[in-house]
């Protein structure tokens, strides 16, 4: 897992729900839900987040 194009795709699917364009929950909450899984096993996180 790449844990910058998951944040990537949660911040483009964040863009669209401001936008008011159709989005999936789901596809939210995938993607957040592979983000965290990934963090509690000791992934590292995305670079933003390593400044």
């Amino acid at each position: 897992m790449d844990p910058n194009t998951t944040l990537q795709t949660i911040r483009e699917l964040l863009e669209s729900v401001e936008a008011e364009l159709p989005v999936e929950g789901e596809d939210l909450a995938t993607e957040v839900s592979n983000l965290v899984e990934w963090l509690d096993k000791g992934g590292f996180p995305p670079a933003c987040w390593q400044r």
